[in-house]
């Protein structure tokens, strides 16, 4: 019997620290979502001495969306990667990318959300942004982007790879979705390319 007290007791304080830890995130993710603009350095910090993989969807979404108003303001953080030493920089890389999956499984999820009618407009709105989202190395350095201008079949299918632990179904609504992010992409350069005729 008191076996089984000090295994529940056990249990209950393992339950209580993770509760007590997002609590914690959520309280300084929502401390920072109450400003105009997140500070980069307490960003920075956050993902140079966490794990944001054990982190709730929600907070990994805030944390990706403050990267994806940056990116959208043309600040790429190259400068706050290259001050960081090589740990904490590998550390910043891979909970970079787990945001990147979080974000764009988002967009995944939105895109199913709505009626077909409207998936063409979402995709085009979205090209933009998944164009301008970094896709960083190991090492820290940027290698082009998710649809890089250059080669976009070059990186899409590589985060594509990395959603192999989701089921079936879902790996096969983030294939069709990339398929359609891609295609959309192609159709949008060649009417740029093509001569414009007289009205």
């Amino acid at each position: 019997m008191t076996r089984r007290r000090e295994l529940l007791s056990a249990l209950a304080l393992v339950v209580l620290s993770a509760v007590s830890l997002a609590a914690a995130a959520q309280a300084v993710v929502s401390g920072w979502s109450a400003r105009r603009e997140m500070d980069r350095a307490e960003l920075i910090a956050w993902l140079t001495e966490r794990d944001v993989s054990s982190l709730p969807r929600a907070i990994r979404l805030k944390l990706a969306r403050r990267f994806e108003q940056d990116f959208a303001g043309g600040h790429d953080w190259k400068q706050e990667l290259s001050e960081l030493d090589e740990p904490r920089r590998r550390r910043m890389t891979e909970n970079y990318f787990e945001l990147s999956q979080t974000w764009f499984l988002e967009k995944v999820d939105r895109y199913y959300e709505l009626q077909e009618p409207q998936r063409t407009d979402y995709v085009d709105s979205q090209i933009d942004g998944i164009s301008r989202w970094p896709v960083l190395e190991k090492d820290g350095l940027q290698s082009g982007s998710l649809l890089w201008n250059a080669d976009p079949g070059r990186y899409l299918p590589r985060l594509e790879a990395k959603f192999k632990h989701l089921k079936p179904e879902q790996q096969q609504r983030v294939q069709q979705f990339v398929g359609t992010i891609y295609m959309r992409w192609l159709a949008k350069g060649f009417r740029q390319l093509l001569p414009i005729g007289p009205e």
